[in-house]
């Protein structure tokens, strides 16, 4: 993405607002959209009421956003280059709780507080897609329809109840990376699938079908997509032990079995059959013979 910013007239270090664009293909223009027309929740004097703000944050801001206007490398790179500690991963999801819990006293009229709900829990299933989705599909389903919960027409200065934040997960899930234990994984979904399913909820008490469906098959389908992930890494991290392979395949010799261990553990996963037993060496012979002979009928000039 591109980004930048709109400055007060005749300045370059107040910065009133900015504007987005896919970086556009080789001959193509890039097509700019302000932060107010993606959204009324995305205009920047939006965004600034739930920030943080010193005279150094905004230096520091003002160097950020003229580095984005030049299409340069960020000044100071932060936090998001981190791996996030275990008690980041916990912190994070403890205030997803505690929105959840803030959530089940919020009375249904409070639009503003359930549309805050809706949109911090829309950014964390949007990075999570990022994480593990190579093209959008179910997180980014998700995503989109809470998303859709997020939008009103119009925003009060700010809500009737004052809710925890979800923004940490948002920042901690762009920020993880593969070694990142996948249990603070879970319990970070899990947090945010109740959170997810509270906004059902909301909707389901105030008669909105459309949104009904669309969050429960959406939230159904991510949590398909993360139970399969966990599936994997669970078996991934699993020790492979003799013992366990003994069990296996009891057909096969000590000797293969020590074979398939170290191929196991040194490449994370086996390439062998299901079925392993000791080779035999004139059927080693042959195959080996066909491959070659296969080699030099498809690479003609060319030694296996």
């Amino acid at each position: 993405m591109l980004v930048r910013p709109r400055y007060a007239a005749g300045r370059t270090d107040v910065v009133t607002g900015y504007s987005v664009a896919e970086r556009p293909c080789k001959g193509e223009r890039a097509v700019w959209f302000g932060g107010n027309s993606l959204g009324r929740d995305l205009a920047l004097p939006k965004l600034r009421a739930e920030w943080e703000s010193t005279p150094d944050s905004a230096v520091s801001a003002v160097a950020e956003w003229n580095a984005a206007a030049r299409n340069r490398r960020p000044v100071s790179p932060g936090r998001e280059t981190l791996q996030p500690s275990a008690e980041l991963w916990n912190k994070y999801a403890n205030d997803i709780h505690a929105l959840r819990e803030k959530l089940a006293t919020t009375g249904h009229d409070d639009h503003a507080a359930w549309a805050q709900a809706a949109r911090e829990t829309s950014a964390a299933f949007g990075a999570w897609s990022r994480r593990i989705e190579p093209t959008p599909g179910p997180l980014a389903d998700a995503a989109r329809e809470l998303a859709k919960s997020a939008q009103l027409r119009r925003y009060p200065l700010c809500p009737a109840v004052s809710l925890p934040s979800a923004r940490g997960a948002t920042m901690i899930l762009l920020a993880a990376t593969s070694k990142s234990d996948y249990a603070a994984y879970a319990l970070m979904f899990r947090q945010l699938a109740q959170t997810a399913r509270a906004i059902h909820d909301m909707h389901k008490a105030t008669d909105d079908l459309r949104r009904v469906r669309g969050l429960a098959s959406a939230v159904r389908a991510a949590s398909k997509v993360v139970e399969a992930s966990a599936t994997a890494q669970t078996l991934k991290a699993q020790p492979m032990s003799m013992e366990t392979l003994r069990q296996q395949h009891p057909e096969a010799s000590e000797e293969a079995l020590r074979s398939r261990l170290l191929v196991e553990r040194s490449r994370g996963g086996s390439p062998l059959p299901p079925v392993l037993t000791k080779p035999d060496t004139a059927q080693l012979q042959a195959a080996q013979s066909r491959t070659e002979e296969t080699h030099r009928q498809n690479n003609p000039g060319i030694e296996p």
